[in-house]
């Protein structure tokens, strides 16, 4: 799904010289799911100096909070793909934390 072939994952895991673009690496890690720590560790496996700053940021889109709050009195919340919460509304911060 990332576009990698299973060679080159081996020879990235195996510690082999690779030559890869930050473009490819950040293919595998949205396939995988990484957080910023899994990913860091992948640019270091792929001896890429650091992760670019930009990478793993979120910015909201502006309408986001307002529809949020329109759904109300529902909870609702934006998630990731590992499900952390990103942002919610207040419905969703009076849900009892043991049925989320």
């Amino acid at each position: 799904m990332a576009g990698v072939g299973v060679t080159w994952c081996t020879w990235l895991e195996q510690g082999r010289p690779i030559n890869t673009s930050v473009q490819v690496l950040d293919a595998v890690a949205r396939t995988l799911c990484l957080d910023s720590v899994e990913k860091a560790h992948l640019y270091r496996l792929a001896d890429v100096p650091a992760v670019p700053s930009s990478a793993g940021q979120w910015a909201m889109p502006p309408g986001l909070p307002m529809i949020l709050e329109q759904v109300s009195p529902l909870p609702a919340a934006l998630l990731t793909a590992k499900y952390d919460v990103l942002t919610h509304n207040d419905a969703y911060r009076a849900v009892p934390r043991f049925c989320r």
